[in-house]
């Protein structure tokens, strides 16, 4: 319910109904394929699925979020990079720990630290790439974020 609040209903209020319920879809595909190739590579319990859905819903939510940090002052920024962590925190340490089940530690931790770092760099992207983008691009940026959220749930 969240994606469809915070990610996808800007869009359908202020933009095209047609390129967000699109731009969604895209979202959800993307994910759903990206989820098949990693239980056909690492099984379906692996972790694996849920690594996909992280990255999936973070890279274009982080670009939007860097867009969003311009002119914010340091103690706003840190509190979001605080409350962003502590809420991602339990799904990847659940990830991880079925990851661990049938692969390396080193492995999974490696994954998931440059899991981290794409994060970052999506965020950073935003910041300093995005700046002079339409709020309208922005709205479907997460909107596609949004498809992979609710694909992800499904």
């Amino acid at each position: 319910m969240s994606a469809l609040l915070e990610l996808i209903n800007p869009a359908l209020e202020n933009d095209s109904v047609y390129i967000t319920l699109a731009v969604v879809f895209i979202g959800a595909t993307m994910f759903t394929g990206l989820d098949y190739l990693v239980k056909n590579k690492w099984g379906n319990n692996s972790g694996g699925g849920l690594l996909a859905a992280i990255t999936l819903d973070g890279i274009p939510e982080n670009l939007a979020l860097g867009v969003a940090l311009i002119g914010a002052n340091p103690l706003s920024i840190a509190a979001l990079s605080g409350s962003i962590l502590l809420s991602n925190l339990p799904e990847a340490a659940g990830g991880a720990k079925e990851m661990a089940e049938n692969h390396s530690k080193k492995k999974v931790l490696l994954l998931w630290i440059a899991t981290a770092a794409i994060l970052a760099m999506a965020a950073l992207a935003g910041h300093f790439l995005l700046s002079d983008v339409k709020q309208e691009y922005l709205n479907y940026i997460k909107c596609f974020a949004g498809g992979a959220v609710v694909a992800s749930l499904a």
